[in-house]
């Protein structure tokens, strides 16, 4: 497989994660640079804000690809279980479907796990509803066993 590994910049999720999306060959000095202006920035920021969560670089590797990662440092195992997770329920679309080619193969992978999340929210859904329901019952037993005594 080849290597298909990026730079994060400005995709990011609700948790602070960012995934690169330039390609990573930046040259030495070039990183250098964003380094030492990050580094004034945040001298700049730490006397009137508070401590910023550490960021970390990491590479996952999803179905074959490589990827760079920015996230917070207390999240690097929820960010390696989610890797593990989503490998997982690739190779098992990739049995079902052995000549998916790789965008296809994540693109079936989101909307797989769509159906998941939606079928839990309506699940969810109704199991709320159960409960109001068994509380209203047991509220209406309750105001007949008062009206007996």
């Amino acid at each position: 497989m080849t290597d298909n590994r990026t730079d994060t910049q400005n995709a990011s999720n609700e948790k602070g994660t960012k995934l690169e999306t330039k390609p990573a060959d930046k040259s030495a000095s070039s990183v250098s640079k964003d380094n030492k202006a990050a580094d004034n920035s945040a001298n700049k920021s730490a006397s009137t804000k508070p401590a910023a969560p550490q960021i970390k670089k990491l590479d996952i590797v999803i179905a074959g690809t490589t990827y760079a990662i920015f996230c917070p440092a207390d999240e690097e195992d929820e960010l390696r279980a989610a890797e593990n997770y989503l490998n997982t329920f690739a190779s098992n679309i990739k049995k079902d479907a052995p000549n998916l080619n790789q965008e296809n193969l994540l693109v079936l992978s989101c909307l797989n796990l769509y159906e998941k999340i939606n079928a839990h929210k309506t699940s969810e859904s109704e199991h709320q509803q159960q409960s109001k329901q068994n509380e209203q019952l047991l509220n209406k037993i309750m105001q007949e066993a008062h009206s007996i005594l």
